[in-house]
């Protein structure tokens, strides 16, 4: 998993309001989230809903937010991890709060792929 995904330190720094960078991420994202899914569910961990992400917050606003909150916190589990933040607590139009939504998310994803021995 990790050789050909990026690392997601990088999604630290996602620049805020720049639409081809958030669909960028989206996609790198969403591959992120179906190769940890592969690998938590190949353990045999506990189950949790595999949801799809779609295109982001871009056009599914809150319904995006609560599938990836679900995601987050269902590969924590299975990981036998602490809860994930609440990223849905976070609105990614104000500029303060989403550069705190991708510092925090990012920093999450290091700790899923930590977990996960990748």
């Amino acid at each position: 998993m990790a050789g050909n995904l990026p690392q997601p330190e990088l999604w630290k720094s996602l620049p805020y309001q720049d639409k081809d960078a958030f669909v960028d991420f989206l996609g790198q994202h969403g591959l992120w989230h179906a190769a940890l899914d592969h690998l938590v569910r190949a353990a045999s961990a506990a189950p949790f809903p595999a949801l799809p992400l779609g295109d982001g917050p871009i056009d599914d606003g809150d319904d995006w937010h609560q599938a990836h909150q679900a995601m987050h916190e269902g590969e924590a589990a299975g990981l036998a991890l602490s809860a994930p933040p609440d990223f849905t607590a976070y609105n990614l139009n104000q500029r303060d709060q989403f550069s705190t939504w991708a510092w925090l998310h990012a920093g999450e994803h290091q700790r899923l792929a930590a977990a996960a021995g990748v």
